[in-house]
Order: structure tokens, then C-alpha cells, then sequence
């Protein structure tokens, strides 16, 4: 099976927690959730998946190619759930999707 997703050496840190070094690889056809401990960095590896977040160092590749490169193609291929709404009630959809959307 081809692998789809490749994040290598993945950075981001915040105050006193830090993700340092997170490599992982996820195959086609695949659903994946990440399970852990609050304060592990879950929300934040995710985030940094979705360029919500900038990221300190690493690459992230999606069918091969560098997700920087072409972000609405990536982001239109994939499905994120999160646990909870990060939603502001002040902005209208047109907004939020400027906030979001590549």
C-alpha cells in the first residue's frame, strides 16, 4: 500500500511544551486518529498539518508532493474532526472561511 501522508521531523513549540522530531507515515485508504494524553500534542500536530499553526521545522508531503506547495489540494482530499468548535460567534462563514482556507 502507498503511503499518502509523510511528515518528517516535525517542530513546533509553545512556552514550556514542545513537539520535537515527530515523524509518522500514514498509508492509502486509511483512516487515523491520534490517541493520547491531554497535553501530548495531538491538536497541535494536526494544526500544524492544516498550516493552522506554523510549524518550526519539518516537511509534510501528501501524495509526494510538499504540502506548501499546493495547500487547497491537500486540505480538499482530506477530512478533519475535531472535539470541539473553534468557531467565532462574532464572524460570519465567509470569515471563518478566510481564516481557514488556503
Amino acid at each position: 500500500m502507498a503511503s499518502i501522508l509523510e511528515v518528517s521531523g516535525l517542530r513546533k513549540s509553545y512556552g514550556n511544551f514542545e513537539l520535537n522530531d515527530i515523524s509518522f507515515t500514514i498509508q492509502e485508504d486509511c483512516i487515523t486518529g491520534f490517541i493520547g494524553a491531554n497535553g501530548a500534542g495531538k491538536s497541535t500536530t494536526i494544526y500544524s498539518l492544516l498550516n493552522l499553526v506554523r510549524r518550526e521545522a519539518g516537511t509534510i508531503t501528501f501524495r509526494g508532493k510538499d504540502i506548501s506547495a499546493d495547500e487547497r489540494l491537500f486540505k480538499d482530499k482530506i477530512g478533519v474532526v475535531f472535539d470541539s468548535s473553534s468557531f467565532y460567534d462574532e464572524l460570519t462563514i465567509q470569515e471563518m472561511t478566510s481564516l481557514i482556507a488556503p
